[in-house]
This record gives C-alpha cells, sequence and structure tokens, in this order.
C-alpha cells in the first residue's frame, strides 16, 4: 500500500485594535507629546498630528494643552497577529495483485472475531 499525506498550512494575519479611555493630568506639554499622570502612574504619549482635545467643553490642539489641565482620551493601540491553521488530506493506493474484500449484506452490529482456521 502507498500512502501520500499532503498538508496545507495556512498563515493568515490580523491586525488587533485595543481601545482604552485614559484620564490624567497633563505634565510637560510639547507639541509633539505629552506626559500625563494617571492611575498613580507617568506615562508618555505620541499626540497625532492634527489631534484634537476637549477640555473643560473647549476644543484644542496639542498646543493648547497647559500644565495642570485633566483630560480624557483614547488610546487606540493596534498590533499584528498571526492565525496558523493546518489541513491535512491523506490517500492510497492498494498494489495491482491486493485482493480487493466486498462487503454484502446488512453491517453487523455485534462484536466477534473470526479465524480462517478450518
Amino acid at each position: 500500500m502507498k500512502l501520500q499525506r499532503t498538508t496545507v498550512t495556512t498563515t493568515t494575519p490580523q491586525v488587533v485594535t485595543t481601545i482604552e479611555t485614559v484620564t490624567g493630568k497633563v505634565w510637560q506639554p510639547t507639541p509633539l507629546r505629552h506626559t500625563h499622570s494617571g492611575n498613580g502612574q507617568n506615562q508618555m504619549f505620541k499626540i497625532p498630528e492634527g489631534q484634537k482635545f476637549t477640555v473643560n467643553g473647549q476644543e484644542t490642539d496639542a498646543w493648547g494643552l497647559k500644565d495642570g489641565m485633566k483630560v480624557t482620551a483614547t488610546k487606540i493601540t493596534t498590533a499584528v497577529a498571526t492565525s496558523v491553521t493546518q489541513k491535512t488530506q491523506v490517500t492510497g493506493t492498494m498494489p495491482p495483485d491486493a485482493p480487493v474484500l466486498i462487503a454484502a449484506g446488512e453491517p453487523h452490529t455485534s462484536v466477534g472475531f473470526f479465524s480462517n482456521d478450518s
């Protein structure tokens, strides 16, 4: 008997986006980044160009952030994850001189052992 196994592996990149709300106080703002303290930790964020903030009901950009302002912002992070799947298929062939057994009738539901000893 000859068997052949074919395995197809598929790798699919997926973008995972996490959205979280960050609240804190502006500390040492600069136009391209600012550090804020929130939840007892100091964190530095890069501010994308054109980003707008709402502070006390007023809209401002990064240049309008002042030391001590309380802000709430949405932090969006993306990461690439990879999903891997595999599908395996096995095929085979019998030798040309191998006997072929053909079942006739209804399948038996009982279990037993048979012997060719006569």
